[in-house]
């Protein structure tokens, strides 16, 4: 109850805008609802575009009906099992938004026995007809900033539909019986919405790629391609013939094309509710197999990318196009080889009804080597329109620079930190009658400290860019204890409880290469691994070397044998976590010994 108080405080004024740009239209106070409405109508209709190959697409259309009629044909009931139904309900997300007729998930939860008996035998009825009542595709559609661009411009806002939770289980269970499916067809360089691997390990590839560019003195070249609201303009036929291709069962297929069909939603702004309008195309963001089939949409380009063999390797470990979910990162040492790849990803972007931005999608060149390659002015282009060649760009939350990726991603995780620093003293975290130190502290680490080292763990500061982050932690945590400037450090850290930033640092990288360690054998990241520490020096820029490092430095065994052998999670967490409390406490104890006021302590 706590966080979520919390939670609503900070959140009070992200809604006040007075004014909304959609297009050429403004839109003001009390019709702010029906820009919305407007914006997001326009985005879920099919509407012709010269720029596509429609011939294509009309070729999907028709062989998507053929495709329904074959499952149909060969379609087998499969009854839903108590187990699945269990398991679908136990995996609905709890304190969210209710849906459109006034339901969440709690109520269904702590609904009972007799409640689950009578939708599974509902929705054993749907499953073995292949049908969805329509009103169980009514979603309400939340926009949510993406935290960049003007705010009053719709086209900075992304839309989060809450679906039915009736729809919900039915989502659920389709992905219980499908993921086994879509996991095994996944490119290994699609890194977003996998169980048991995060998003960093997309950024992981690229950051191990330009170190090894580095090593060996090699130009580094990085495109970051955006799709026009990518989930929201999933063409319904093309992605009934790749689950169809993949092997999805046919009663999953048509119970998926049938939940697509005649779907609506309306808008929620401000309490408000718009006219429901339909769904013409697009995969719901919030759906519960939304990131799965869009996956499975957006994978083909994955494999005709790798399979190329153009672009970035690591020795024989390619890793051309690291992906999260719909952001796609084209990386190579030659500036034709990133060209060749672009025009693969702008094919396919027309063949599949999307569009490549080409003012919106940039080209980074990496300074990993004093060689360089003449290239002419505008020579990356997305379907001859020239791309923008930047010096930094952000990807998956992380700053990407031509020069130094680690300051600049310092710098901005510091200012946003400090931004939500400030957005919780109305809570009382601030010092003199504020809350007490140790909920302030809590408060800190819950809130603050995830956004001040996202994402550090791949890009391990150090020197002063690590000096900057471990000032601005200290200064934190005085203001916070309301504590001298002049105060020493180890009375910092002994009061607060916390670590130095440099140990939460590595305690993040060492969590994540736990994540590598567990991995399958045939995934990039645990290939990579066991090459890099198989073959290169300590002197080697690798990221996979620095971990040696830092596992040498807390007397852990050899970071190598944990990858034939790896540990369970908790007890890596376990180990990592004892190592660098003792190392740190020891360090700490010593240090104060160096202060006549401190002699007395004992941490």
């Amino acid at each position: 109850m706590f966080h979520k108080i919390i939670k609503n405080q900070r959140g009070k004024l992200s809604k006040f805008i007075d004014q909304l740009n959609v297009d050429d239209e403004i839109f003001y106070n009390e019709d702010i609802i029906e820009g919305w409405s407007t914006h997001f109508h326009q985005l879920a209709k099919k509407i012709p575009n010269p720029n596509y190959d429609n011939e294509y697409l009309e070729l999907i259309e028709n062989e998507a009906k053929i495709i329904i009629d074959i499952c149909k044909q060969r379609f087998k009931h499969c009854p839903i099992t108590n187990k699945e139904m269990e398991k679908a309900i136990s995996d609905l997300n709890r304190n969210k938004a209710v849906d459109y007729f006034g339901i969440n998930a709690e109520n269904i939860i702590h609904g009972g026995k007799q409640l689950q008996q009578y939708l599974q035998l509902l929705f054993d009825k749907s499953f073995e007809f292949g049908c969805i009542s329509d009103i169980l595709k009514i979603g309400i559609l939340f926009p949510v900033y993406k935290n960049k661009g003007d705010i009053k411009s719709a086209k900075n806002y992304r839309g989060i539909t809450v679906t039915p939770t009736y729809s919900k289980l039915i989502e659920k269970i389709i992905k219980i019986r499908e993921n086994p499916v879509i996991l095994k067809n996944q490119n290994p360089l699609q890194r977003g919405f996998t169980e048991n691997t995060t998003p960093l390990l997309c950024e992981l590839m690229i950051e191990e790629f330009e170190r090894e560019s580095k090593d060996l003195k090699l130009p580094t070249y990085i495109a970051l391609l955006d799709g026009k609201s990518a989930f929201d303009v999933v063409v319904h036929s093309n992605l009934i013939r790749r689950l169809y291709q993949a092997g999805i069962s046919d009663q999953s297929i048509i119970l998926i094309d049938s939940l697509y069909k005649n779907a609506t939603s309306c808008v929620k702004w401000r309490n408000n509710t718009s006219q429901i309008f339909e769904i013409e195309q697009g995969v719901r963001q919030g759906g519960a197999i939304s990131a799965d089939l869009y996956k499975l949409y957006v994978n083909p380009l994955l494999n005709i990318l790798s399979g190329t063999g153009l672009g970035g390797h690591i020795g024989d470990i390619g890793c051309c196009a690291p992906t999260c979910a719909d952001d796609v990162a084209i990386i190579s040492n030659n500036p034709m080889e990133l060209q060749m790849l672009i025009d693969i990803a702008a094919n396919f972007s027309k063949r599949e009804g999307y569009t490549l931005q080409p003012t919106k999608s940039v080209v980074i060149p990496i300074s990993t080597s004093t060689k360089s390659i003449e290239i002419d002015e505008n020579y990356w282009n997305i379907n001859k329109n020239p791309m923008p060649v930047v010096e930094h760009s952000t990807h998956i939350g992380i700053q990407k620079c031509q020069k130094n990726s680690a300051k600049l991603t310092a710098e901005e995780n510091m200012k946003k930190a400090r931004r939500s620093l400030y957005s919780l003293m109305g809570t009382g975290l601030h010092g003199k009658n504020g809350l007490d130190p140790g909920t302030a502290i809590t408060i800190l680490y819950t809130y603050v400290m995830p956004i001040l080292t996202y994402g550090l763990e791949i890009l391990l500061p150090s020197g002063r860019i690590l000096d900057s982050i471990h000032q601005f932690h200290k200064k934190m945590i005085k203001q916070i204890l309301s504590l001298a400037k002049n105060t020493a450090d180890p009375a910092v850290y002994i009061l607060s409880g916390s670590l130095p930033m440099e140990a939460e640092l590595h305690l993040k990288a060492l969590s994540l290469y736990g994540n590598i360690t567990r991995a399958d054998r045939s995934t990039i990241e645990w290939r990579l691994a066991e090459r890099q520490l198989h073959l290169k020096t300590n002197q080697s820029n690798s990221w996979f070397i620095q971990i040696k490092k830092i596992c040498l430095k807390y007397d852990i065994l050899d970071c190598q044998d944990f990858l034939n052998n790896p540990l369970g999670k908790l007890q890596w967490k376990s180990l990592i976590t004892k190592k660098i409390h003792t190392y740190w406490n020891d360090k700490i104890n010593k240090e104060s010994e160096k202060y006549s006021s401190l002699k007395i302590h004992i941490w």
